[in-house]
């Protein structure tokens, strides 16, 4: 991955430039020539794009570490070649006696190819290789920013309490929107990668002009990656201002650098404590801890002033929780030296804060586990509650208050009852609910005494349930398909589970669905509504009598969800038949043998026309398309609204639905609506016509030929 924003790793002048610091430890001149390629371990690298650049195809890099001094050169094949094959990748770079060098390949082809890297003293040369390495833009791309100021680090001077660890903080970019990048430095003593830990990332989009975000070029698309933070923990390294840390990314591929360390530790300048959330009888919070740049220290020790107790140490975003008493005063400091108290001449830092009331952190919802519609005999304490979150949404502990009254809407509220929060933040209200009817729960805020203006309704009464048709008819062998219906008055009761059972008469082999049960289950939808259909196997023989049998639906005790007590049952039953009418007998006729012989005879021309042939048996009407099939029911009461419902095959979910009604002779659109993936729909249309007849037309827009029907509502 490329770097334009950031240094490129250690170009041969910045190598340079480290080796005169004195830093790194010379090689001794009989030491053997060595070389080590430290990138591409797991055998992919990527050209995937990333947040850094809005380039299409972008370099990665190959880092190596060998013998002080040596001439290093990186260089590939395609996998398998013979070693005529191998192509130099850059120029090669020569290394300080740190011994690390970096190369960006810039318009890598994709494919398998092996990898080299060799280091040449002028007499003799030693490689390194990696075979079969993937190179593709798919694989997610990880790259690390090399700071100009050098890697941040603090090394924790906490001796007394073993607290001595040197944290650098390291940061970079992925390909990738979420999830973590795992980072490790490596350790030139053993040859191995130590310290891994792992960076969360976090989403990062990027909209860009032209080349590079150049004004005047065509837009370029967004591209869309992450960035990441993290904390290494250098145990083993021989920490020094400025010394070179082998550090590496990976994320699906990796990144290896050799950064340098900042030229002094990160001096503890600031600490701030901010309040975010309720715990229990205290506010809840965080201290922060930072240098002069204004960058985050981990690892810092942070304790109260008032008996310098410890808080805890900060972590990798430079911050420690804390808890606080509400509307209280405290103050804390960050400990720069090994003694616990507080010494300001030694480097310690300190804030004092003030934490805010509980009302200015809590908000208070109505819990109500049925929904604002449900039967009576659904209810059971715990179904009604109020629930304190903090600033945070999350849940607050026991011992907060809240007041509260509950009554039926439009009568006097009564005094407010106190109620406490249990340990997940829940007031339980129980309430007397006997007689049908609408109630208010009104409540105030955590800490008062008194309701305010904040309330929740809520619709408690006896629900009925009806099934349609009440006496289904279809042919021997066919489908009666019946919608259920459960509700308050006009107010559907969503999501209650129903038992369904069919009693066939006689030797009937129809029953429930295509598998033509006796039992079955399901669940009423949003309106309130199920459907069920009951199915002949088989056609009898013609002129056989009607199979029959009754279908009957009823409420069932609706289980617990995860995070309801709701588990009520609305004791209501429907029932309806069912009929499957067989074919009419018709007498058998002897066959006729067919006339031979003789001259042929001529058609049978002129004459006056004959009439169609009437009488007889009726005929069954050819079967219709189900997609081209709607069906149109209604009903309406005086004053009120006209309720109109339509089915048609599932197959048109989605599809829109034009309702119009018939007015003095003009067709006039009252409503629109989609068919839901049940295939049915329910419109709800004002009755401006009183006690007088109202015809409506529907049409589903099916495709070519939309499909209409009408029905007449009182």
């Amino acid at each position: 991955m490329s770097r334009p924003f950031f240094a490129r790793g250690l170009a041969a002048s910045a190598v340079a430039a480290l080796a005169v610091t004195g830093l790194a430890t010379p090689a001794h001149a009989d030491a053997p020539l060595t070389v080590s390629l430290l990138s591409q371990l797991n055998g992919k690298a990527s050209t995937r794009q990333d947040v850094v650049t809005t380039s299409t195809s972008l370099p990665f890099t190959l880092t190596a570490h060998a013998s002080a001094n040596a001439a290093v050169t990186f260089s590939y094949r395609p996998a398998g070649a013979d070693d005529s094959a191998w192509a130099t990748i850059g120029i090669p770079l020569g290394t300080s006696t740190d011994g690390y060098v970096s190369a960006d390949w810039s318009g890598a082809p994709l494919g398998v190819y092996d990898l080299q890297v060799s280091a040449t003293d002028g007499t003799t040369t030693v490689v390194d290789r990696r075979l079969n390495v993937q190179i593709d833009n798919v694989t997610d791309a990880v790259e690390l920013a090399n700071q100009y100021s050098g890697l941040p680090y603090f090394t924790q001077p906490y001796a007394s309490a073993g607290e001595t660890a040197t944290y650098a903080t390291v940061t970079g970019t992925t390909s990738a929107t979420s999830g973590d990048v795992a980072l490790s430095w490596w350790d030139a003593a053993d040859g191995d990668f130590h310290g891994q830990t792992n960076a969360a990332v976090s989403q990062v989009t990027l909209k860009a002009g032209g080349p590079f975000g150049m004004p005047g070029f065509p837009p370029m698309p967004s591209v869309y990656g992450g960035s990441f933070s993290g904390v290494l923990d250098l145990d083993g390294f021989d920490v020094a201002p400025g010394a070179v840390v082998p550090v590496k990314a990976f994320r699906g591929t990796d990144d290896v650098q050799p950064l340098a360390l900042a030229s002094a530790a990160q001096a503890i300048t600031g600490i701030s404590v901010d309040f975010d959330g309720v715990a229990g009888a205290g506010i809840t919070g965080h201290a922060t801890v930072v240098d002069a740049s204004g960058l985050p220290i981990p690892g810092v020790q942070v304790r109260r002033s008032a008996d310098d107790s410890l808080v805890g140490y900060t972590d990798d975003a430079g911050t420690v929780p804390l808890t606080q008493t509400a509307d209280s005063s405290a103050s804390y400091y960050a400990n720069a030296n090994n003694d616990a108290a507080y010494f300001p001449e030694d480097g310690d830092r300190t804030v004092s804060v003030e934490s805010p009331t509980f009302a200015s952190m809590t908000s208070v919802e109505p819990y109500l586990a049925d929904g604002t519609v449900f039967d009576r005999d659904e209810y059971t304490d715990g179904d009604l509650a109020l629930q304190v979150y903090d600033q945070e949404g999350a849940a607050v502990g026991a011992g907060l208050t809240v007041p509260y009254a509950i009554y039926r809407s439009g009568a006097t509220p009564p005094a407010p009852t106190i109620g406490i929060t249990d340990a997940d933040g829940r007031i339980v209200i129980s309430a007397a609910l006997s007689t049908p009817g609408s109630y208010t729960l009104a409540y105030g805020e955590v800490g008062s005494t008194e309701t305010d203006n904040t309330d929740a309704t809520f619709l408690a009464g006896d629900a009925t349930l009806a099934l349609s048709p009440a006496s289904g008819t279809a042919a021997s062998g066919g489908t009666i398909t019946y919608t259920g219906t459960l509700a308050i008055g006009e107010e559907p009761l969503s999501g209650r589970a129903i038992d369904l059972s069919y009693a066939p008469d006689g030797t009937s082999d129809a029953g429930i669905g295509a598998g033509h049960t006796l039992t079955a289950h399901s669940t009423t939808g949003e309106d309130g509504t199920f459907t069920v259909t009951v199915q002949d196997p088989s056609a009898a023989a013609a002129g056989s009598a009607a199979e029959t049998g009754t279908l009957t639906a009823t409420t069932a005790m609706t289980p617990d969800s995860e995070d309801s007590t709701f588990a009520g049952n609305a004791d209501a039953t429907a029932s309806a038949t069912a009929r499957f009418v067989a074919a009419p007998w018709v007498p058998p006729t002897d066959p006729q043998p067919p006339v031979t012989g003789g001259d042929p005879q001529p058609p049978v021309t002129g004459g006056d026309p004959q009439p169609p042939v009437t009488g007889g048996d009726p005929q069954p009407p050819a079967t219709p398309d189900p997609q081209n099939t709607v069906q149109l029911t209604g009903s309406g009461r005086q004053d009120r609204t006209d309720r109109l419902r339509i089915v048609v095959s599932p197959d048109l979910a989605g599809r829109k639905v034009i309702l119009r009604r018939l007015v003095h002779g003009h067709w006039r659109k009252a409503a629109v609506g989609r068919i839901d993936e049940n295939g049915v729909l329910v419109l709800k249309v004002r009755d401006r016509n009183r006690a007088h007849r109202t015809t409506y037309k529907v049409t589903v827009l099916s495709g070519a030929h939309p499909t209409s029907n009408t029905v007449t509502v009182s």
